[in-house]
């Protein structure tokens, strides 16, 4: 888990979820229980909360490139990835919360990201 991941873990536990490695899934997800680096088809997703179908992805200014500044080959197959797996998650009933390492340092960002996911697991 990166310095970013790690940040976005703590927050998740602030605002009152578990997180858990992916590796240490049980048969039974709660339903508060975040997991990290999901395998989902040949995709990896930061953070999952499975029963609720809610993917967080955190694009990271070294491995996706920013939004303004220019982009290097990798940074744009990183993003042509991400495209295809927000497809995917989407065509199986996934919700996505994408955001940037630059948003965590929002004065709000714990707020934000809690309205987020009771945005999308509340129907």
């Amino acid at each position: 888990m990166n310095k970013t991941e790690k940040q976005v873990k703590n927050i998740l536990t602030q605002i009152g979820f578990e997180v858990k490695n992916y590796k240490e899934k049980k048969d039974f997800d709660y339903l508060n229980t975040f997991y990290s680096q999901v395998n989902f088809k040949k995709f990896r997703l930061d953070f999952a909360l499975i029963t609720a179908k809610l993917a967080i992805e955190i694009n990271g200014e070294f491995w996706h490139g920013s939004r303004t500044l220019n982009i290097n080959h990798k940074q744009l197959k990183r993003k042509i990835s991400d495209k295809e797996k927000y497809l995917c998650l989407k065509n199986h009933n996934w919700n996505v919360i994408e955001f940037t390492d630059l948003d965590l340092k929002r004065s709000n960002i714990k707020t934000y990201l809690r309205s987020r996911i009771m945005d999308s697991i509340i129907v």
